[in-house]
């Protein structure tokens, strides 16, 4: 394989390790930290005050899904390319629908700038309980479409995870999280969408499928910047697989 070739592979498996992990970080705060501290559930009038206690923090979240929004639109663009030398179909499939997906987040972005109208007191002739009323739909509209792209995004790491299995060079152990991560998103989020009032147990469901997903998702981004993209972590075609 010509040097060009291992350096361009390279540089495109560099920029989806590294976007992966800033999306790790990124998300983590944003939602773990940030859109927890301030949207309590159940409680429209709490979340109301958060908000306008700590507004700068509403915009730092806000900040937090763009930046989550533009690096998952790089990732879907690099794992295209270190990937397509196992399957151009499959490859280009994968990271259609992570695409569609990000679309999916990107729209569901625009209903938290409709929540500053709102903290701003733009809207404050309605009172306060419509006030907060509205600004739950708003989170909850987010929350809702944010949701249902996951169970798309769960189909992009379900491919993924194939692609990784049946590259030559990259371990398997990497294929077989990722398919398991992308099945725990698909059917966390089709239980949310379908059966979004029987959530019984889902919360330790949840927890359980976290640790694949989390294991998969982080250790493959981890690799990815190691090994992936050098000569001999370039991904081929596995023995019992062809184009």
């Amino acid at each position: 394989m010509k040097k060009s070739k291992i350096t361009s592979s390279r540089s495109s498996v560099l920029i989806a390790g590294i976007s992966l992990l800033l999306m790790a970080v990124v998300a983590g705060l944003t939602y773990g930290y940030l859109h927890s501290r301030l949207v309590i559930a159940d409680d429209a009038e709490s979340t109301l005050n958060n908000l306008r206690a700590f507004p700068d923090l509403f915009k730092e979240e806000i900040f937090g899904w763009v930046v989550v929004f533009f690096l998952d639109g790089m990732a879907a663009w690099a794992l295209y390319h270190f990937f397509e030398p196992v399957s151009i179909a499959l490859s280009f499939l994968s990271s259609f629908l992570r695409a569609v997906y990000t679309a999916a987040l990107g729209i569901a972005i625009f209903n938290l700038p409709k929540i500053l109208d709102v903290v701003n007191g733009q809207l404050s002739h309605l009172g306060m309980a419509k006030e907060s009323s509205l600004i739950m739909e708003y989170f909850g509209s987010f929350e809702d479409l944010w949701s249902k792209g996951l169970i798309i995004f769960g189909l992009h790491l379900l491919l993924l995870g194939y692609l990784a299995f049946t590259a030559k060079n990259v371990p398997k152990v990497w294929g077989v999280l990722l398919m398991i991560a992308g099945l725990s998103y698909t059917y966390l989020h089709a239980f949310h969408t379908l059966l979004p009032l029987r959530v019984d147990n889902l919360n330790l469901i949840e927890a359980i499928l976290s640790i694949p997903m989390i294991l998969g998702e982080v250790g493959f981004a981890i690799w990815l910047v190691a090994k992936g993209g050098k000569k001999e972590g370039l991904p081929s075609h596995a023995a019992v697989y062809s184009r």
